[in-house]
């Protein structure tokens, strides 16, 4: 039902737009590409101009693919730089923010703060105040990835969209990777949504081979998995004082700490392509890691969250995040020791 009523109102937008911007978050990864082909088809179906900005960074196994599927993506969606995006702003122009909410996590966010007509499409919960005024805000936690929001929203548009094959399966990779190829953060909507894709011809098997690691990939996780510490509360925890390692290699290498036997929780401590310390965390369901991650000033939502810091290092980190999982740990025990009591 509320995907119902958002699509309507997302189509009432667009109908009153000049066009319509398509803003991803920095470092582009699948999801946050498949949710903006999918919008691209939506906004053409209601006949306005869709603009998808590539700007900000694009994630290694995205650009992979993009360079092989950009003639037949090309055919339906325009992918335009920053500069263009300025100048194709129109006073009536809507800015949609996919799969991110803060604007600073924006791939252009001079183009986020400036625009009156901004829409937000998330998957991830929010942890503060927007430094800009929504016209509509779609962000639903408990959805396994933006691409699925937006792909549930096709159904709902005033005439037939067909997606290629090549789009389906780009949206598909999208839903894929963020839930680890269905093993984590998948409801039956999840399924639906993949069951939809597959109708458009999307490629399960093309998909798994975008997501495929080369060798130096691989050697990297390797030695992340080899200085893993599982700690006697079943948290999981890794980090590589050197690098960089990028935040797409730490979010699959703390996925797949989740399959080791026990394990309820993993964390990755390194430094990132950009110099900074970051921190992926995942979860099983059992632990809320955005809530450990919010004590760190960072965010996310439930089973995934994270943080990126500058001007620290991975040891002070990993120290923090020792000390923060300790103190969630005291005060559950002292929590059971006061119903104990009671």
């Amino acid at each position: 039902v509320r995907a119902r009523i958002i699509g309507q109102t997302l189509k009432d937008l667009i109908h009153k737009s000049d066009n319509v911007i398509l803003v991803g978050h920095k470092e582009m990864d699948f999801d946050c590409m498949g949710s903006a082909i999918a919008m691209s088809n939506i906004v053409r179906s209601n006949g306005k101009d869709a603009y998808i900005v590539l700007a900000g960074g694009i994630e290694e196994k995205l650009n992979r693919a993009y360079e092989e599927y950009q003639e037949e993506l090309k055919k339906n969606c325009v992918f335009i730089d920053e500069a263009q995006a300025a100048r194709l702003t129109q006073p009536k122009s809507m800015v949609i923010m996919l799969d991110h909410h803060n604007a600073n996590q924006s791939s252009v966010p001079n183009l986020v703060t400036k625009s009156k007509r901004v829409v937000v499409i998330d998957h991830h919960r929010r942890n503060q105040d927007f430094t800009f005024d929504p016209m509509m805000v779609y962000t639903e936690t408990a959805a396994s990835s933006c691409c699925e929001l937006v792909t549930e929203l096709i159904p709902y548009q005033p005439k037939h969209l067909d997606l290629t094959k090549e789009e389906a399966t780009m949206i598909l990779t999208g839903v894929m990777i963020d839930t680890n190829r269905f093993r984590n953060r998948t409801g039956s909507r999840t399924f639906e949504v993949a069951s939809m894709l597959k109708q458009y011809g999307a490629d399960p098997l093309k998909a798994d081979e975008f997501l495929k690691d080369d060798y130096q990939t691989f050697e990297l996780k390797a030695k992340l998995f080899g200085n893993i510490l599982i700690d006697d509360h079943h948290m999981a925890i890794t980090s590589l004082q050197t690098g960089p390692v990028s935040r797409s290699v730490m979010s699959q290498t703390a996925d797949s700490m989740l399959a080791i036997k026990g394990v309820e929780a993993s964390f990755v401590v390194a430094k990132d392509d950009n110099e900074q310390v970051a921190v992926s965390a995942r979860s099983n369901g059992n632990v809320n890691v955005h809530v450990i991650m919010e004590k760190m000033n960072g965010g996310g939502h439930f089973t995934a969250a994270g943080l990126q810091r500058s001007n620290t290092t991975v040891s002070e980190v990993l120290a923090e995040l020792k000390a923060v999982l300790q103190h969630n740990v005291d005060e559950e025990d002292k929590n059971n020791e006061n119903h104990s009591v009671e």
